[in-house]
């Protein structure tokens, strides 16, 4: 898909959320981390279906809630050198997986978006 809808975008940020918190909770508390052997591909959209906008942006605020939360939690000091594989960039402790998940790559999905938001102004 060259082109994505808004919906498009948001559901991406969003089929990956459970994995994260999951990657997050363990590598923070000292757990290996490994990827289940069935789930969303990377760039993937995952497989739920929302009913609306508005059941989707739902979905990623309370996942995000619970990525938080884990976060908050974590002791900044503790597990670094604990580490799972990212696909493409090598291997990330849990606060740099943090730190990409949910800032680097999600504010290259937020840019989308402010592009397709300034297209519709036009």
């Amino acid at each position: 898909m060259d082109e994505w809808r808004v919906f498009d975008v948001m559901k991406h940020l969003s089929a990956n959320l459970d994995r994260s918190r999951d990657r997050l909770q363990k590598l923070s508390s000292g757990q290996p981390f490994e990827l289940p052997p069935t789930g969303v591909s990377s760039g993937g959209m995952g497989s739920a279906e929302y009913a609306s906008f508005s059941d989707l942006r739902r979905s990623y605020i309370d996942g995000m809630a619970d990525i938080l939360a884990v976060v908050r939690r974590a002791d900044p000091s503790r597990y670094l050198d604990l580490t799972a594989e990212h696909g493409q960039l090598g291997p990330f402790d849990w606060l740099h997986w943090a730190l990409y998940s949910h800032h680097v790559h999600t504010h290259d999905h937020i840019g989308q978006i402010a592009t397709i938001r300034t297209a519709l102004r036009g």
